[in-house]
């Protein structure tokens, strides 16, 4: 009988065992989606500060060009 009971509790801490690792991989999975999503973002309003500093450099090229013109 103390081999049965030892089983159960065996298979009990693997049931328990199993139910935290399941739990640890939703959790995982929910803050890979998290990261992912903001690294998108994060990769966005790179492109967009890209987009303003080369516009603004063109602008001052403009202005530089326009003073020595002048």
């Amino acid at each position: 009988m103390e081999i049965m009971g030892l089983a159960k509790d065996h298979e009990i801490g693997r049931s328990t065992l199993q139910s935290s690792l399941n739990a640890a991989v939703e959790d995982f999975a929910s803050k890979l989606k998290e990261i992912e999503n903001l690294n998108d973002l994060m990769q966005s309003d790179k492109s967009t500060l890209n987009d303003t500093l080369n516009e603004v450099e063109n602008n001052l090229e403009l202005k530089n060009e326009q003073i020595l013109d002048l």
